[in-house]
């Protein structure tokens, strides 16, 4: 089961009050996701210990420079799934792949690859 947090972080107050209180209820069990507008709370929502951030309305080179950074600062120490929402179309995802080279049909058999063995 997965726990998307945006609403319960607002109503808290803060990302890792979020993500303790839904870890308490939920346990190892619970997969957490959380919504982030920046760099600061995705840091803030790993090192609460959330399993998924969702970078949200992140243009094509600023999701690559946030992943990009993410990556540096916490491999080794967390396994994380980053994911990105906002203004992605068929016309820009290349904009988003890291390498630029990558056509939209193999994006799209990826992304339906990792759905279909997704647990």
């Amino acid at each position: 089961m997965t726990l998307d947090l945006e609403s319960d972080r607002d109503s808290t107050g803060s990302i890792t009050k979020a993500v303790l209180a839904a870890r308490a209820v939920g346990g190892f069990a619970l997969k957490i996701e959380v919504e982030c507008q920046s760099e600061a709370e995705a840091d803030e929502a790993i090192s609460a210990g959330a399993d998924i951030v969702m970078l949200d309305n992140f243009d094509g080179a600023g999701l690559k420079i946030a992943a990009a950074n993410l990556k540096k600062r916490w491999n080794g120490k967390r396994e994380i799934l980053l994911e990105c929402s906002g203004g992605l179309t068929e016309n820009n995802v290349t904009d988003y792949i890291s390498n630029g080279k990558v056509k939209f049909e193999d994006v799209r058999w990826k992304v339906y690859y990792l759905m279909r063995n997704r647990h």
